[in-house]
């Protein structure tokens, strides 16, 4: 008999923990983006140039200036400059919890070839708010070191990312986003293009 109750005890007081943890998470996750200043993503945007072999990603939400101040924010910009063939859009996927968010852009393209088939490409950016992080093909890049990135695919849509040693978190039109990377990136040819 005493051991069915501390069964029922310990069964109680597990589920009770349980129910209060997944309650309490949230908030705990709440106060740590708040406590960094971290960008709460709630929408991204990208920029195309029809004709030009660049996008420009960007996502954007919420982040607290101080304790009391919450303000519109950038938690990255990605300059994309893919293979000299143009490709065809074939859409994109956004979404998130309001602490991370992904972004995958994804294209038809050839391999160059006159005859040659179309493939589907695709990029996939996924950004953590807790860690302050973003992942590209599973390279890990802690946001404290810059959140400007250039994504520069090869002929064979390999991608090699360089984080820029610099932050613009302002919530800015395409125009001045693309001022801040030529100022960072003054002797790039394509960028010198726009």
């Amino acid at each position: 008999m005493i051991n069915i109750k501390k069964h029922v005890v310990g069964a109680a007081c597990g589920l009770f923990t349980m129910i209060a943890a997944t309650a309490l998470v949230p908030q705990m996750k709440t106060t740590l983006v708040r406590w960094s200043g971290a960008v709460m993503p709630n929408s991204s945007r990208t920029e195309i140039y029809s004709d030009k072999p660049l996008r420009i990603l960007s996502i954007s939400g919420p982040h607290w200036a101080t304790w009391d101040n919450q303000e519109d924010a950038s938690a990255y910009h990605a300059l994309v400059v893919l293979p000299v063939v143009v490709p065809e859009d074939s859409g994109s996927v956004s979404g998130g919890d309001g602490f991370t968010h992904r972004k995958i852009e994804m294209w038809h393209a050839s391999n160059g070839q006159p005859t040659s088939d179309t493939t589907a490409r695709e990029l996939e950016i996924n950004y953590d708010a807790i860690w302050r992080t973003i992942t590209v093909d599973s390279h890990t890049y802690h946001l404290a070191k810059g959140n400007l990135f250039v994504v520069r695919f090869d002929q064979n849509w390999h991608p090699e990312v360089t984080q820029l040693n610099a932050t613009f978190n302002k919530v800015a039109d395409v125009k001045e986003v693309i001022n801040v990377f030529k100022s960072v990136m003054s002797d790039d040819k394509i960028l010198k293009q726009l």
